[in-house]
């Protein structure tokens, strides 16, 4: 807070930051200017793949990132011949708490741990995958979902946070609770 209240000029990947700034923290307006993330299109963009049937998890495995509810809503659906694909390290202090969540409702079948990948990895995946889930509780930006459109990939996205400001009318939004 001292830095912020000190500062002339900061910059905010979103607007949705910059309102957060401004209501948590009384930081002034007229300080705060959003600069959006962009992505590289050389790296992401459409390529020529049959979709497979599976969802896309991109990120740590925090509780702001809602995994727990995914996978419950995953097993509510039975999508039985589709999987979870989660990309993202090992965490001790949340992974195994999923793992088990999964294991209680018998889909340890369905689900993909992939860790960490490279961007080549990462363009295949959101070119295959159905669509990109992202339904954190909050997100400042939400880079994966914007990767995601890059590559015509649908994003099912929290209505929470920065992502409508991502994603504008191209994703399909649901209430992360």
């Amino acid at each position: 807070p001292l830095i912020l209240n000190q500062s002339k000029i900061i910059l905010c990947n979103s607007f949705s930051t910059a309102d957060d700034l401004n209501r948590f923290y009384k930081v002034p307006m007229h300080k705060l200017f959003p600069i959006k993330l962009g992505f590289d299109n050389q790296k992401f963009y459409p390529i020529k793949k049959i979709r497979k049937k599976f969802f896309l998890i991109i990120g740590r495995h925090n509780p702001h990132k809602n995994l727990e509810r995914v996978i419950k809503a995953f097993a509510f659906a039975k999508l039985n011949d589709y999987k979870l694909v989660f990309v993202g390290s090992f965490d001790k202090r949340y992974t195994p708490s999923l793992i088990r969540i999964i294991d209680k409702l018998n889909i340890r079948h369905l689900c993909v741990w992939k860790g960490w990948i490279n961007d080549d990895e990462k363009l295949l995946l959101l070119n295959e995958c159905q669509a990109l889930i992202i339904a954190s509780l909050w997100e400042g930006f939400g880079l994966p979902a914007l990767e995601a459109m890059a590559c015509g990939t649908p994003v099912i996205a929290s209505e929470m946070g920065a992502l409508p400001e991502v994603l504008g009318k191209h994703g399909y939004f649901v209430n992360p609770f």
